[in-house]
């Protein structure tokens, strides 16, 4: 008899345990549906691309020579200006590429209007091939911050830059 009833009691823990068991996982994918559905209506805001927000001013740069008419160079050191004039910039990064550190370009808040000068030095030299139209060198940045999340192409000017 006292069998029967702890086989009855074993078989009764085993389906409370498993109606417990699949309770609990409905709950967990309801929950990831209404998370999913919540996401789906409330998309991340866009950022403005870089352009929109800042004035970048090439300065100049300081380069290797590749080539003996200056056609294409190797970037060691890059100098610009950038402004925002969107609103204020908060947690501003550059990533410069090359191998550089990013968190050496980092800004805490830019305020609108303020000029900041940004001198990259560049880990790894970076080949820039000069624009026979504009007489320009061209050098992709990614900016990106609290405002702004894209890519940016400076055109340094040709006789801005210091070849050794």
């Amino acid at each position: 008899m006292k069998t029967y009833r702890r086989n009855i009691k074993r078989k009764r823990t085993v389906k409370y345990a498993s109606i417990t068991a699949a309770v609990l996982l409905i709950i967990v994918i309801v929950s990831l549906l209404l998370f999913t559905l919540n996401q789906m209506n409330h998309p991340p805001p866009t950022k403005k691309s870089p352009g929109e927000v800042f004035i970048f001013t090439p300065q100049g740069a300081e380069a290797e020579n590749k080539t003996n008419d200056n056609k294409i160079i190797l970037l060691r050191t890059i100098y610009f200006i950038m402004t925002p004039y969107a609103g204020d910039v908060t947690n501003v990064h550059l990533e410069p590429g090359g191998n550089t550190d990013p968190l050496n370009y980092f800004y805490t808040e830019i305020k609108n209007g303020t000029a900041i000068d940004v001198q990259i030095d560049l880990a790894e030299k970076i080949l820039s091939i000069r624009n026979a139209t504009t007489n320009t060198y061209p050098y992709r940045i990614r900016v990106y911050s609290d405002q702004t999340d894209d890519y940016i192409t400076l055109q340094i000017p040709e006789n801005s830059v210091g070849i050794n």
